[in-house]
Protein backbone atom coordinates (compact mmCIF):
# COMPACT_ATOMS: atom_id res chain seq x y z
CA UNK A 1 0.00 0.00 0.00
CA UNK A 2 1.07 3.35 -1.16
CA UNK A 3 1.89 5.84 2.07
CA UNK A 4 -0.58 7.89 0.54
CA UNK A 5 -3.28 5.35 0.25
CA UNK A 6 -5.39 3.78 2.90
CA UNK A 7 -8.34 2.57 2.47
CA UNK A 8 -10.27 3.38 6.14
CA UNK A 9 -14.43 2.93 4.52
CA UNK A 10 -13.84 -0.65 5.67
CA UNK A 11 -12.70 -2.46 9.06
CA UNK A 12 -10.23 -4.60 7.53
CA UNK A 13 -8.81 -1.57 5.65
CA UNK A 14 -8.37 0.45 8.96
CA UNK A 15 -6.41 -2.39 10.91
CA UNK A 16 -4.23 -3.11 7.93
CA UNK A 17 -3.48 0.94 7.89
CA UNK A 18 -2.75 0.11 11.71
CA UNK A 19 -1.11 -2.71 11.47
CA UNK A 20 1.42 -1.20 8.25
CA UNK A 21 2.29 1.93 10.36
CA UNK A 22 3.51 -0.21 13.58
CA UNK A 23 5.53 -2.10 11.27
CA UNK A 24 6.76 0.74 9.66
CA UNK A 25 7.40 2.57 13.56
CA UNK A 26 8.38 -0.96 15.62
CA UNK A 27 11.89 0.14 15.91
CA UNK A 28 12.82 2.95 17.18
CA UNK A 29 14.89 5.84 14.69
CA UNK A 30 16.63 7.59 18.05
CA UNK A 31 18.96 6.02 20.25
CA UNK A 32 16.93 7.28 23.71
CA UNK A 33 19.93 7.84 26.78
CA UNK A 34 18.96 5.77 30.26
CA UNK A 35 17.52 8.80 32.10
CA UNK A 36 14.66 9.18 28.94
CA UNK A 37 14.24 4.94 29.32
CA UNK A 38 13.84 5.56 33.16
CA UNK A 39 11.76 8.66 32.96
CA UNK A 40 9.61 6.95 30.82
CA UNK A 41 9.33 3.59 33.04
CA UNK A 42 8.24 6.15 35.58
CA UNK A 43 5.55 7.68 33.62
CA UNK A 44 4.55 4.08 32.62
CA UNK A 45 4.30 3.26 36.66
CA UNK A 46 2.58 6.20 38.01
CA UNK A 47 0.06 5.71 35.22
CA UNK A 48 -0.94 2.32 35.61
CA UNK A 49 -0.82 3.69 39.68
CA UNK A 50 -3.35 5.70 38.61
CA UNK A 51 -5.51 3.91 36.62
CA UNK A 52 -5.16 1.36 39.81
CA UNK A 53 -6.85 3.86 41.94
CA UNK A 54 -9.16 4.99 40.07
CA UNK A 55 -10.40 1.45 39.50
CA UNK A 56 -10.27 0.96 42.83
CA UNK A 57 -12.24 4.23 43.85
CA UNK A 58 -14.86 3.04 41.35
CA UNK A 59 -15.15 -0.16 42.71
CA UNK A 60 -15.75 1.00 46.45
CA UNK A 61 -18.42 3.76 44.70
CA UNK A 62 -20.22 0.60 43.29
CA UNK A 63 -19.93 -1.51 46.68
CA UNK A 64 -21.13 0.83 49.06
Amino acid sequence: MDENEHDFSQPKGLFESIREINRKYKTPRIKMTPLVTASLWALRIYLIAMLLILFYKFATLVIH
